[in-house]
């Protein structure tokens, strides 16, 4: 029974002590460039600004890096689907790791997570990538629209009690 014990203890540290090839915690920063058919034809060296994931991890916390990337793919390619896109959705965007709370933070388009969650990052990379279908202009017009739809509604109740249409609104 000792002996049993031995080995499995010392298969754990030869374990440990052999890092992971899929795993990346001593880098603080990871970047994933964008691949085109093209880009690898045509020209093995890649704009610096060409890049679709970037993992920046000041904490160097163990990250699959290559999870990431198949997570990231597959979320796009999941929101390409749902609405039928025949061009691919490819929003750049960054993954923090070891942030103080989950959250997805639209101005830097990134993606917050204390810790390595792939459902959460998942998630994010949905959110994002269908923040990115409509461009900030068509959303701003949508947004004016909607207004100006809502300020159209008029209480019926109103009309009939001789109150003016200008003061309904929406009733909670």
């Amino acid at each position: 029974m000792q002996r049993y014990f031995l080995i499995r203890i010392a298969v754990f540290l030869i374990g440990t002590a052999i890092p992971s090839p899929t795993l990346a915690h001593a880098q603080s920063e990871t970047t994933i460039p964008a691949l085109s058919r093209q880009q690898l034809v045509a020209d093995g060296s890649r704009p610096a600004d060409d890049r679709l994931l970037t993992i920046y991890n000041p904490r160097n916390q163990t990250i699959p890096v290559s999870e990431a990337t198949t997570i990231y793919l597959s979320a796009c390619k999941v929101v390409e689907q749902e609405f039928s896109r025949t061009d691919p959705i490819r929003p750049r965007l960054r993954l923090f790791i070891g942030s103080d709370t989950d959250r997805v933070y639209y101005p830097k388009r990134e993606i917050q997570l204390t810790k390595w969650d792939k459902f959460k990052f998942a998630q994010g990379v949905v959110i994002l990538a269908t923040d990115s279908l409509l461009p900030n202009d068509k959303k701003f017009s949508l947004s004016k629209l909607a207004l100006v739809e809502a300020e159209s509604v008029v209480d019926v109740r109103e009309l009939k009690d001789g109150g003016t249409p200008l003061a309904a609104g929406p009733r909670n």
